[in-house]
Order: C-alpha cells, then structure tokens, then sequence
C-alpha cells in the first residue's frame, strides 16, 4: 500500500503538499495550464480562450485528464493512451524533419559565378 501522506503535486511549476490524503494518488501530477476549447457546430466550429485550466496524470490510476475550469468540464482518457498518442506525434514530427533535411541536403546547390 503506497503512504499517500508523503505526495506532492505541480501547481504553476512548482512542487507542493497534496491538500488532502484522498485528493490524489501517491504519483498524482497536477499542473495549472491555459486552454482553449472548441464548440464544434452543425457548420464548422467556434474557439473561445485561452482560459484556465488543469492538467492532471497518474501512473497509479493510469488517468490524463484536462479540466477546463471555465465550464468545470473534465476529459479523461487513460495515461496509455495518452502517452501513445504523444509518442507517435513526437515521432512522426522526427521523420517529417529527417525528410525535409534530406531533401535539402540531396537538392542541386546554385552555382554562384566569381565576380569579373
């Protein structure tokens, strides 16, 4: 059984006490953010932010969530997946630039002639 007296959470970058023992599990992370939240309509959709809102993850409950705090609305989907989505985001963003570097280096470089 893990001591949940001892846990720590991030607010604003820094570290500090859980508030309360059951508040969060012993590896809760908890960090204040700016979002932005889209209404989706019939045509299109509508943006309205930034506004705040919190970040929270826990290996132990295997939680991500993002809370809006302008309309208190919590989306929550497990760290796995998450994580798997993050993962292959930061990966295929390494490959888009391995190509376009590619792509440089292999293209004809202009031939500047000396000045006469």
């Amino acid at each position: 059984m893990s001591n949940r007296m001892n846990k720590r959470i991030i607010v604003n970058g820094e570290t500090k006490a859980a508030p309360t023992p059951s508040d969060f599990p012993a590896d809760g992370v908890r960090m204040d953010a700016k979002c932005t939240s889209t209404r989706f309509l019939d045509k299109g959709f509508r943006q309205m932010g930034p506004h705040n809102a919190s970040i929270y993850a826990s290996v132990e409950n295997d939680v991500f969530s993002i809370r809006d705090k302008n309309t208190n609305t919590m989306l929550t989907v497990t760290l796995q997946d998450a994580m798997y989505v993050m993962s292959e985001t930061l990966n295929r963003a390494k490959k888009l630039e391995s190509a376009a570097e590619g792509a440089t280096e292999g293209a004809a470089q202009p031939v500047i002639a000396p000045a006469t």
